[in-house]
Parts: C-alpha cells; sequence; structure tokens
C-alpha cells in the first residue's frame, strides 16, 4: 500500500504523521522502517526518507503510546511518528508492506 500526502502550506511549517498502533502490537525497528505484528499478521510501515522518526509508548512529553479502552482508563501502546520542520510544499510517501 501507498499513502501519498500533498503538503502545500503559505509559509513554512512544521509537519507530523502519527501512526498509533493497538497494544497488542509487538513494534520493532527495521532496517528501512518499522515492522508491526499483531498476531499472525505482520507489516513494515516506511515512511518518506526525508522525514524524521520517532517511536514513543507511554509518553507523557509529549502524550503519545497510549490506549484508551473506555474513559479514564490508559494502557500503554505505541506510536510511530514521523516529522520535518520547515516544509512550505512537499509530496510524502509512505510504504505499508504485508
Amino acid at each position: 500500500f501507498t499513502i501519498n500526502d500533498y503538503v502545500a502550506a503559505g509559509e513554512q511549517t512544521a509537519v507530523e504523521l502519527h501512526f498509533h498502533c493497538h497494544p497488542e502490537c509487538d513494534v520493532k525497528k527495521s532496517e528501512n522502517g518499522y515492522q508491526i505484528t499483531r498476531a499472525n499478521i505482520k507489516i513494515e510501515i516506511c515512511g518518506d526518507s526525508s522525514l524524521s522518526t520517532e517511536f514513543f509508548s507511554g509518553s507523557h512529553d509529549p502524550v503519545l503510546g497510549w490506549y484508551s479502552p473506555e474513559f479514564n482508563k490508559l494502557t500503554k501502546s505505541s506510536t510511530i511518528r514521523f516529522s520535518q520542520n520547515r516544509i512550505k510544499e512537499k509530496q510524502i510517501v509512505t510504504m505499508i508492506m504485508l
């Protein structure tokens, strides 16, 4: 699968793409991105090579890597963030491989 995002801003701005995973997913860094496994299903997500990549699990600053199955209940999960500062116009390609 390919996700194509096109950013067009009046001035340079920061862009962040977040991929939030269910707590039952096992997320590991791979050579080209992140491998996500749940039960017998495995995918790999690869962000645009010009973007920075960060991984969060139960983070309080920033508040990322949490799952809420119901009101007032939090469970650690995984969030992958691809980002870049100072984009005015850009096509961003994210690949998801099965």
